[in-house]
């Protein structure tokens, strides 16, 4: 099928979520800034991920649902919000897009109804809550060099120089986007990484015209089973990812098996499908979108089918590899249910 209609993502909003708690600030105090050295194409670095101490973050979407739901409550009056029909986050989104291409991990994603919108929500499903548990070690330093490699390269201020010792941030930044997929009007929120400017970006209207980039870290690719694994595991949610926002470049730190980061590279996020097409093939990014407008719409529907007290009901989307997408309804207060109401 052609790729579907995908308006460029409008930025509607920010806000920072502070500290391993997540709480709710209006402004933009954990914006982040790409260091200027680090904006060519390719360079030679070497940063030690393994300084500081190991950094373990639980993925509290609970918690950035409170917060969403926070902003949201201040912005009703707002056309993209009277608008909107899905509230939801990136990773969300991403999740569903890359349902063709995945071969080992199946998703639970809940569809509950406010004030006529619907909210998308992630719930692991008992394989995620299996793998989580028997992480192994190397794992463990794996996501910690991915957190500890943003203080390399970002600082909080244009121009300064990152810290580059370890250390973490447990504050987050988020935009929210709106953005329309054929006939499917979405209002979602992304944690986003950092900016390319030189000067201090203090409006939504200054960040709408600053350059977000996406940051990564990833095994040297100088062998050919990396190159496959990276084009399977990698590429695709990559390109989805940055997609959404309309985020045109990722800078990607090349590192060892022992944490340490020997070259930076911009890869542009168009370039993906093409240097690592042992991912897409036989399928295409079309394939990606096309899937995530079937879900909105099948999401859509069961929702229209339950003609009284919505509101009341949860809707449990689950997906296993080699099957389809199922549905089932529970009434609410369930394990399933999100919303504060």
């Amino acid at each position: 099928r052609d790729f579907p209609p995908y308006t460029q993502p409008l930025l509607v909003g920010c806000y920072t979520m502070v500290g391993e708690d997540k709480k709710y600030k209006d402004d933009m105090s954990a914006l982040k800034y790409l260091f200027k050295k680090y904006t060519n194409l390719s360079i030679s670095v070497r940063f030690d991920l393994n300084e500081g101490n190991l950094v373990e973050r639980a993925s509290n979407i609970d918690l950035s649902m409170n917060a969403l739901c926070e902003w949201i409550e201040s912005k009703e009056d707002e056309e993209f919000y009277k608008k909107c029909e899905f509230i939801t986050f990136r990773c969300v989104l991403t999740k569903v897009m890359n349902t063709p291409f995945e071969r080992r991990d199946g998703w639970v994603i809940c569809a509950s109804v406010k004030k006529d919108k619907i909210y998308l929500y992630p719930f692991e499903t008992e394989e995620d809550k299996e793998r989580l548990s028997n992480v192994s070690d190397y794992q463990k330093r794996c996501s910690s060099w991915g957190y500890k490699f943003e203080g390399y390269i970002f600082s909080d201020k244009p121009l300064e120089k990152p810290t580059g010792n370890g250390a973490v941030s447990h504050d987050e930044f988020d935009a929210v986007y709106e953005a329309k997929l054929n006939d499917h009007r979405l209002l979602f929120a992304a944690e986003m990484d950092g900016i390319v400017s030189e000067k201090e970006v203090n409006s939504l209207e200054e960040l709408r015209h600053a350059e977000f980039v996406e940051a990564k870290t990833c095994i040297q690719l100088d062998c050919t089973k990396h190159r496959i694994s990276f084009g399977r595991y990698k590429s695709g949610k990559w390109w989805a990812q940055s997609f959404l926002v309309g985020v045109q470049s990722i800078l990607v730190g090349y590192r060892n098996y022992d944490g340490i980061v020997t070259r930076l590279e911009r890869i542009r996020v168009k370039d993906l499908t093409r240097r690592f097409p042992e991912f897409w093939a036989p399928l295409s990014p079309a394939a990606s979108l096309n899937f995530l407008n079937d879900f909105l719409n099948f999401v859509k529907k069961s929702v229209a089918s339950e003609e009284t007290d919505r509101e009341r009901k949860v809707f449990v989307f689950s997906w296993q590899p080699g099957h389809p997408v199922k549905c089932k309804t529970l009434e609410e207060p369930c394990y399933f249910s999100f919303l504060k109401r």
